[in-house]
């Protein structure tokens, strides 16, 4: 201000300074300082403080997804996280597997001032075994581990997760058909499960008459060797009757306590 524009008035245009952390509304003081050789004006020093008040427009989150997964045994998907609001503090995001039918390629996530509006990955792997079973669930938790007070305070949802079997209990026989002799040649039948058994697997073989045996009479498969060939040998009973050629259908009996 001079001599001819004391009395013109001039405005001063105040903003908040745009940042990307999330603040409490704030309330700031602002004061006036006058410099002069001018001594009446230089000695003002009581003038009035103005009030301003600072409205923050960012807001602390985390996002991580999808809202839920579902997979295959030995499958793979991934979960993205990224945050809504620019950190005071480094923010851990740790992952866990409730019941421990995935594995992550990391378990945490850092993210800092410099990344926290880039979304971060980790690969999910569901475990894979040889057992025949109904889907298996889990669930991926994410914890927050922070100095921010914002984000300390944050609960991120869990993750829902279903593992689709891939395995299919059954029992292999190598055979279809086969010719044995009475008094002469028998005749080999490979068996093998298909799938891992939660417990022992017998394995019989069952005809009507008594034209035929078997050796073993039984077979047992357990989970140390359900998928090691195991041979059954069938011979025809010699007799001295003269009888046609006929055809006899073997049956295979399992019994286990594994559903």
């Amino acid at each position: 201000f001079g001599a001819s524009n004391w009395n013109v008035t001039q405005v001063m245009v105040l903003s908040a300074v745009n940042d990307n952390v999330d603040e409490n509304d704030e309330v700031v003081s602002v004061s006036w300082l006058v410099s002069s050789v001018d001594v009446k004006y230089s000695s003002l020093n009581s003038l009035p403080l103005l009030s301003v008040s600072v409205v923050d427009d960012d807001v602390a989150g985390i996002f991580c997804g999808p809202s839920a997964i579902t997979m295959v045994e030995g499958g793979r998907s991934n979960v993205s996280c990224v945050l809504r609001s620019e950190p005071t503090s480094s923010v851990v995001l740790s992952l866990s597997s409730l019941f421990g039918n995935v594995t992550f390629s990391t378990s945490s996530m850092t993210f800092v001032g410099s990344n926290w509006m880039s979304n971060q990955v980790v690969d999910v792997t569901a475990f894979s075994d040889m057992i025949d079973e109904d889907v298996s669930v889990d669930a991926i938790s994410v914890s927050v581990s922070t100095q921010d007070s914002k984000y300390g305070s944050i609960v991120v949802s869990v993750i829902p997760v279903t593992v689709d079997d891939d395995d299919t209990a059954g029992l292999l026989v190598s055979e279809s058909n086969v010719t044995v002799v009475e008094g002469g040649s028998s005749s080999s039948v490979s068996l093998v499960l298909r799938s891992e058994p939660l417990s022992e697997v017998t394995v019989n073989a069952s005809w009507s008459g008594s034209q035929i045996a078997s050796v073993p009479s039984f077979l047992v498969f357990g989970a140390s060797n359900w998928n090691v060939t195991q041979l059954m040998v069938l011979s025809a009973v010699d007799d001295n009757v003269d009888e046609d050629d006929e055809v006899v259908s073997v049956s295979w009996l399992v019994s286990s306590v594994d559903v």
